[in-house]
């Protein structure tokens, strides 16, 4: 019997993808200085990510175990750093996360068939 938490986990997961996705279809052809200069574009991408981190901190952590390889934690605290101390994120640092840790968690999310 799943737990009263667990019973979010499977529309959690859909979130995270769907954030995912939205994140890399709006970076799509975009190259870091076409990032670096747009606000907007910025402004989007965190927003998504301030979502995904949402999300990272509702699920149980039974659906969090079995993904073992991601760093929940650490999506869960860039989350509390971009709401607590916004002008302390570097749009650097967001490129490189888009790049790199954001196709790893869709890829990782997305059922094998």
């Amino acid at each position: 019997m799943m737990k009263p938490r667990e019973n979010l986990d499977p529309a959690l997961l859909h979130d995270l993808r769907r954030e995912c996705a939205t994140i890399l279809g709006r970076i799509e052809n975009k190259t870091l200085p076409e990032f670096v200069s747009d606000p907007s574009l910025q402004d989007g991408i965190v927003l998504r990510l301030i979502l995904i981190g949402e999300a990272v901190k509702k699920l149980s952590t039974n659906t969090k175990s079995k993904f073992p390889k991601l760093e929940w934690s650490q999506m869960a605290r860039f989350r509390d750093l971009v709401v607590h101390h916004y002008s302390r994120v570097d749009a650097l640092q967001v490129w490189e996360i888009i790049q790199e840790e954001v196709p790893a968690l869709l890829a990782a999310l997305t059922p094998q068939e």
